[in-house]
């Protein structure tokens, strides 16, 4: 996309009255309450039509596309104009962009989505200046912070890694405290179940991985000591 190319869609969003697709690319490694404000923020603006939410591929302590997928599912009961779709890339943004290069149909105005502020916003803006894409960025977007844990992070960011050491110490009580605004306790516990049985599935496999390893190592450092001490009597 050229800069003349750029200034005429950036004119037509500020124009526009209906019809934007808003692209939320993202890890969502899982996806937690400042995610699903943002996307519900995006699908209440009238002049967007849908929002489309792209999951990057490379997994987070155990946490997969599949697991992020069934959790936005899980979210978004009664959203129907928020659609979740699997990264086609490496990189979820790198989609975004190739949707918008390939895929657009003609006369779609299609816009990239983010919060106004912090290192997800910076990523977004630091993507924009070097393709030439166009961004919409949700100005009335704040930071939403934790309250009533039982540790020291109230007042803190809801943050995914935060998320996933809830679930790394199996702390349900503080876990809950990632998803606010959702009051149902049949979808938080369904969302903490399949959530920590992944979490709990990876930290098996590392540790298993981890004594195979030390083992060959010390098979490997006793085969070197033989054969340096046969070397020595030689």
């Amino acid at each position: 996309m050229n800069k003349f190319t750029k200034d005429i869609i950036e004119s037509l969003l500020s124009e526009a009255t209906e019809g934007i697709t808003v692209m939320l690319p993202g890890g969502f490694k899982p996806p937690h309450e400042g995610h699903l404000m943002l996307a519900k923020g995006y699908e209440e603006l009238p002049q967007v039509e849908k929002v489309i939410i792209l999951i990057g591929p490379k997994d987070r302590d155990g946490i997969t596309v599949r697991d992020s997928k069934a959790i936005w599912k899980a979210l978004l009961a009664g959203t129907p104009n928020i659609e979740v779709r699997e990264s086609k890339y490496p990189s979820p943004l790198l989609t975004a962009y190739k949707f918008i290069e390939n895929d657009a149909k003609e006369g779609e105005v299609i816009a990239l989505g983010s919060s106004s502020k912090g290192s997800d916003y910076n990523r977004i803006r630091s993507f924009v200046d070097q393709h030439q894409v166009v961004e919409l960025p949700l100005e009335q977007s704040k930071p939403l912070i934790y309250k009533g844990r039982t540790d020291d992070q109230n007042g803190k960011p809801i943050s995914a890694s935060q998320l996933r050491a809830d679930l790394q110490a199996k702390d349900f009580e503080n876990f809950k405290t990632n998803y606010p605004s959702v009051k149902s306790t049949r979808v938080i516990q369904s969302i903490y179940d399949q959530l920590v049985d992944s979490v709990s599935l990876n930290e098996n496999i590392n540790s298993t991985l981890g004594k195979h390893l030390s083992q060959l190592k010390d098979k490997f450092g006793s085969f070197v000591d033989k054969v340096k001490q046969e070397g020595e009597e030689t």
